[in-house]
């Protein structure tokens, strides 16, 4: 997991900023890419969008019981 990491080493964390152009961690990618920050990810969840993103990706996702 890397949000701890980044908690205890600074320049980690701004790099991490620095290299997607991106002000907040922690950061989701998937195979790679970039997809967005907490708030983006979360608001993806919320609305479907990040489901079918991860399903057009290639990952499978589980259905809630």
């Amino acid at each position: 997991m890397i949000a701890p990491m980044c908690s205890r080493a600074p320049s980690l964390r701004d790099g991490i900023k620095a290299y997607t152009n991106w002000p907040t961690i922690p950061q989701l990618y998937v195979k790679g890419e970039f997809v967005g920050g907490a708030d983006i990810v979360r608001e993806m969840f919320q609305a479907g969008e990040l489901q079918s993103h991860m399903t057009a990706a290639g990952i499978e996702v589980k259905q809630p019981a």
